[in-house]
């Protein structure tokens, strides 16, 4: 069923990497498991959603890049705030 996944590396590689950047983000902010489990049922949902309804894989990769951008945009800023009081 899931076999698309490992068919186009553009996909795969996009999963993964979005799966790391949601774990440090989690780790991060110290999200319990049931969060977590939600989060990746709604984005496993709309990456299925949209490879099951569209035919050309350019909407899949732009799907794909919307919920990795709000994660790495709140990330970086903590990432600043906490770096400023250890270099004190």
């Amino acid at each position: 069923m899931l076999m698309w996944l490992f068919e186009s590396p553009l996909i795969f590689s996009g999963l993964v990497g979005l799966g790391v950047v949601l774990y440090l983000t989690l780790m991060t902010y110290n999200i319990y498991l049931p969060t977590i489990l939600l989060l990746g049922g709604v984005i496993g949902y709309s990456v299925y959603y949209a490879h099951t309804h569209c035919t050309c894989p350019v909407p899949v990769s732009v799907v794909m890049s919307q919920p990795t951008s709000p994660v790495t945009t709140t990330s970086m800023p903590v990432s600043v705030v906490a770096s400023t009081p250890v270099s004190r």
